[in-house]
Parts: C-alpha cells; sequence; structure tokens
C-alpha cells in the first residue's frame, strides 16, 4: 500500500482541509474525525512546519534491529555489585549501573545490564506494579522541612522481639537516626526526636502515624508538651488511618534495611543489633546511591543544600543544649561569657533537661516528656536566676 493511500494519510489530510478550508476549527474537527484535540492540534502543528509531509505516518520500527553486543568487562565488572545483593544491598539494573559510573567504568544502558541479570538467572519474575503517573507523591523542597518518623520490628537471634525507630529528612531522605529498643514507648520517640534535634538542628514540621506514642500528646503528655513544639515553631503533622502511604519514604527505608539486616548474621542482643544498625545508616547514608536522588547520596543531598528549619530559629536565634539537674537543684548556661546558675528545683536532681535560649529568655524542658519546667529571664548583673513567676 503506497502512502498516499494508507488510511491514516488520507483521513489526515481531510483533518487539515477541514481546518484550513472549510473554516472548522480543531476542536470542530476533534469531534467529528472522533480524535482528541491534544493529537488535533499536533497534527497541525506538524503540518504547519512540514506541510504535506507531515501527513503520512512515521515509521515506529526501531532503527537497531539488534542491540549491540556487550564484551566479557562488562560481565565482569558488575559481577562484585551483583553479589553485593547477597550482603543485603539493592543490585537491581539501575543500582548496578551507578556503582559502576562511580567505579570509573563506561556502563550500558540500564535495559541491557537487566537484560544480563535476567540471562544469569539473577532475577526473578514481579507482579505488575501500578504506573509511576498513578502515584500521588510529594517531597519537602529543602532538608529539615520536614521530618518523618515510623517504628519496625526485628527478631534477635533468641526469637525476641524488638522495635526499631527511625528519624528521616523527607527531602534528602538522610537518616538521622536509627535504634533499637526492647520497647517504643513515647519516651523514646521524645528522646530520639530531641537528639536527632541536637545533632542536625530542628526541623520545621514532623510527620508520623496515629500510633499511640505519636498521639499521645493530644492527651495532655507523652511525645511533648505541645508549648515545648510551640517555642520551637515546630509543626506537627499525623497521617490519616488507613493510609501508610503518606510515609512512603521512611516505609521503604524498612524493606531496604530488612533485606541487609537478613543478610547479616543475626544479633545476640540490644547492643550488638544498634551496632549493625550504626553501619546501615553509615552505609545508607553515605555510600549507597539513592535512585529517587538521581544516584546521590542521601549525606551528599542533606549536607549540600540549605536547611530550613523550624521559623523559631531562623527568626529567634534560638541555641539549643542539653544537661543535667544538679543535686542542689539547678544547672548552668553560659552567657555574655559568664557561667550563670538556674534554679531547677531539688524535685528534679538528676534528670536531664534542654535549654531554649533566645536572647535573654530560657526555656527549660524535660527530656523524656517535653514537659516546660521552668522559664527565665537573664539578668546580666546576677549569676543565679529563679523561675519566673506565671
Amino acid at each position: 500500500m503506497t502512502d498516499s493511500h494508507n488510511p491514516k494519510t488520507t483521513q489526515n489530510k481531510a483533518i487539515i482541509t477541514a481546518i484550513t478550508t472549510c473554516a472548522m476549527t480543531p476542536t470542530q474537527a476533534a469531534k467529528h474525525f472522533h480524535l482528541l484535540r491534544s493529537q488535533t492540534y499536533k497534527l497541525l502543528r506538524k503540518y504547519k512546519q512540514h506541510g504535506t509531509t507531515a501527513l503520512t505516518p512515521q515509521s515506529t520500527r526501531p532503527t537497531h534491529t539488534q542491540p549491540k553486543p556487550q564484551t566479557q568487562p562488562c560481565n565482569s565488572s558488575s559481577q562484585p555489585t551483583t553479589h553485593s545483593k547477597k550482603q543485603g544491598h539493592y543490585a537491581g539494573a539501575r543500582s548496578i549501573r551507578q556503582h559502576l559510573q562511580q567505579a570509573g567504568h563506561q556502563p550500558p544502558h540500564e535495559s541491557t545490564i537487566q537484560r544480563k541479570l535476567k540471562q544469569a538467572g539473577l532475577t526473578k519474575q514481579e507482579p505488575k506494579k501500578r504506573p509511576r503517573t498513578s502515584w500521588n507523591r510529594f517531597e519537602a523542597d529543602l532538608p529539615n522541612e520536614l521530618w518523618q518518623s515510623d517504628f519496625t520490628h526485628l527478631r534477635l537471634a533468641d526469637n525476641t522481639d524488638v522495635e526499631v525507630i527511625g528519624w528521616l529528612d523527607d527531602h534528602s531522605r538522610f537518616l538521622l537516626h536509627l535504634s533499637a529498643r526492647k520497647r517504643v514507648l513515647g519516651a523514646t520517640v521524645t528522646d530520639t526526636f530531641w537528639e536527632s534535634c541536637t545533632k542536625h538542628d530542628p526541623p520545621a514540621a514532623t510527620l508520623t502515624d496515629n500510633g499511640v506514642v505519636y498521639t499521645t500528646r493530644f492527651g495532655g503528655g507523652g511525645r511533648s508538651s505541645p508549648n515545648a513544639y510551640e517555642t520551637l515553631g515546630i509543626e506537627q503533622c499525623n497521617s490519616r488511618p488507613g493510609h501508610p502511604t503518606t510515609q512512603g519514604k521512611i516505609e521503604r527505608l524498612w524493606q531496604t534495611l530488612k533485606r541487609w539486616i537478613t543478610a547479616q548474621p543475626k544479633a545476640t542482643g540490644i547492643a550488638e543489633l544498634n551496632e549493625q544498625l550504626a553501619r546501615f545508616m553509615r552505609i545508607y547514608n553515605e555510600e549507597r546511591p539513592h535512585s529517587a536522588l538521581n544516584g546521590k547520596t542521601p549525606h551528599y543531598i542533606y549536607t549540600t543544600q540549605p536547611k530550613l528549619g523550624s521559623v523559631a530559629l531562623s527568626e529567634s536565634a534560638i541555641r539549643f543544649r542539653t544537661d543535667k539537674v544538679d543535686q542542689e537543684g539547678k544547672i548552668t548556661i553560659r552567657y555574655m561569657n559568664k557561667i550563670r546558675h538556674l534554679g531547677i528545683g531539688r524535685g528534679y536532681a538528676g534528670k536531664r533537661v534542654y535549654a531554649l535560649i533566645s536572647g535573654k529568655e530560657v526555656t527549660v524542658m524535660l527530656i523524656g516528656s517535653g514537659e516546660i519546667i521552668g522559664e527565665y529571664i537573664l539578668d546580666p548583673n546576677k549569676n543565679y536566676h529563679a523561675r519566673k513567676q506565671q
């Protein structure tokens, strides 16, 4: 069949004639010829650019009927990366390609690597997934704009169940904290959050699920006093019940962690497990290229971009430090190059606290509950300061 008698060519000519000669609008032509408006407009643009040659459909046949053969060095260079799958690292086609680039090789396309893996019997058939276009994704624009937190379960060598809590930066996927506990409690959430704040500065907002350890603040206790969060300007968000995909990034982290842990020797205790988790954090943050970050590591993204952080910190320049109440019920801070003593109360002796210092104002709260136990106005002429009267 010649191009002039091709049904598609004939229809394209009729469409262009209807628009250019019969004064039919593209919308009317699309309706008349049962096409999408976008198809009609696309055809019209091609006609204006290339004339009647644009009316003949182009062949969709690939220019190369056979893929280029790969040399042996490609296979051998990918073997160590493929072997890392047994050690718990993801070693799919994209991951292998990124590792080869980091090693200084010129890697083939992902489809070629995937074909080689399939030929070697190193892949398994996966169920068909939803198309990416159906995903409803969101991502914070900057590091420390939003932290996600969740906890999961692992088992020790004697089959004892333990819980692992994590804090993850939404933008960079940087793993801020990861530790195992016998059980994750409200105090655990508070401690690990403030510990992460001490190392990385507080975020602008947090996102958690509706687990009891994350929502006890609604009952007036638990994770933190709302006043403590308000002092730092941190917004607290919770996902809707039955929507775990809202925290999809940290849920995906658990999958990576469990694959890696399964490939390690079983930990005999929580201390040993925490050593393994520390190694995983280093690998995940600094060594493992992340496909969602275009092959860069979370550490690189987190440390090379400006951090948003809480509004209160950025506007008030709050200093943030920890201390332990001494036997006389006091803690010390440095103000105007001198050590100042704050009276907390003997009833809090031995308790660990956080001090938020903004200019002359100091707010002290308990680590573990987030309860504010003292507010102070510093006087440069005094060394001892009692709590501000309510």
